[in-house]
């Protein structure tokens, strides 16, 4: 009896690490083509936003995202798609560049088809700007921002499509808030404000 104890703890342990990292659960990937959330889609959002640099430091890169996801957006079925811009915002010194920009948030709404005047609304908020560059010893680094925020504004677009399936059963709207600068201090979120 005392030789099969150590075999049985070994397997319990085994069983038990594979149940700890989902090895039995783990759900299987869903492709484009799938009707309920698909990080596939997710995927194809996030390699358009990360193609090119698009900090703070690259107006014309970040414009193209901008003008993507109010497309994005519009072809979502927002209500409407409002544009913020705030001009000549000062950025904090980054080591041995201060940074002078224009910025532009962007506010949708997708109200909800069960005409309540006074609805309630949840807010979606993520940035569409990538990092500033970063000094290296060697080199500087810039980000294409596809973890940050790419994979946030991904998700909230994927999620919104799969929420919109059932819009004629909201009782509350919804409002995405995509910001800019949020790398150099969150100047687009706090402008909002």
């Amino acid at each position: 009896m005392n030789k099969i104890r150590p075999f049985i703890l070994g397997l319990a342990v085994v069983l038990s690490a594979f149940l700890a990292y989902g090895l039995f659960t783990l759900p299987s990937p869903k492709g484009a083509d799938h009707e309920g959330f698909s990080s596939a889609r997710v995927v194809r959002d996030i390699e358009v936003i990360s193609k090119e640099h698009h900090s703070v430091a690259h107006p014309v890169e970040r414009a193209r995202v901008r003008e993507y996801l109010v497309d994005r957006l519009e072809g979502l079925g927002a209500d409407t798609v409002r544009l913020f811009e705030y001009d000549s915002l000062v950025g904090p010194k980054n080591k041995h560049v201060v940074y002078q920009f224009d910025a532009v948030n962007v506010l949708a709404e997708f109200a909800p088809q069960s005409s309540a005047d006074s609805a309630a609304y949840l807010l979606f908020v993520a940035h569409y700007d990538s990092r500033y560059c970063q000094p290296m010893p060697k080199d500087t680094v810039w980000s294409y921002g596809a973890a940050d925020d790419g994979y946030g504004v991904g998700v909230i677009l994927e999620t919104l499509a799969h929420a919109l399936q059932q819009r004629s059963s909201w009782k509350q709207g919804v409002k995405v808030l995509f910001t800019v600068a949020e790398e150099v201090g969150m100047m687009g979120m706090s402008a909002m404000w």
